[in-house]
């Protein structure tokens, strides 16, 4: 695991470019509200060490699956 080399822009950033522009008859803002928390699980799901890394309880729990109100 030693040999793995840090990813060299942050997840958040290669998500963005991925997922830019919004899906057809989709909201932009929701988009917009979403994908830093999409970016957030996804980061905290890629760890490399598994003591770090989020279990599958706490990753559905996270912020990225909360109805807002």
């Amino acid at each position: 695991m030693k040999r793995f080399a840090q990813p060299n822009r942050p997840i958040s950033s290669m998500l963005e470019k991925v997922l830019k522009d919004a899906p057809p008859n989709s909201d932009a803002k929701t988009q917009e509200r979403l994908l830093p928390r999409l970016a957030d699980l996804v980061t905290k799901c890629l760890v490399l060490d598994p003591a770090e890394r989020v279990t599958p309880e706490l990753a559905l729990e996270h912020s990225f699956y909360k109805k807002e109100r």
